[in-house]
């Protein structure tokens, strides 16, 4: 669902400043790059959000990450984001997903 949106997360992440990797990376994990949504277009278990396209979807997304945990990944919000008693595993997860990418 998410192949060929590449440009799409590039420029999301310089607009947002965050590390280029990240929603993409998050996105795997938490979808199969979005092929498994629980909500339209929310390739990222974002909460209970849904977007009418991916365009809009990776856009918003990015922003709302970058609003609440910053450039980067950390495993304290690893932590905040995954929200439960594996997120030292999600977390890497999407360390091993980053370095793929």
């Amino acid at each position: 669902a998410l192949a060929g949106h590449g440009a799409d997360f590039a420029q999301a992440a310089e607009t947002y400043g965050v590390d280029p990797r990240i929603a993409p990376a998050i996105s795997g994990v938490e979808s199969g790059w979005g092929q498994v949504c629980f909500k339209d277009h929310n390739a990222w278990g974002w909460g209970s959000q849904s977007w009418d396209s991916w365009e809009t979807a990776i856009d918003n997304y990015v922003k709302g990450y970058s609003d609440i945990y910053g450039s980067g990944i950390t495993l304290e919000g690893a932590e905040m984001y995954a929200s439960n008693d594996i997120y030292d595993v999600w977390y890497e997860a999407v360390l091993s997903e980053m370095d793929r990418i």
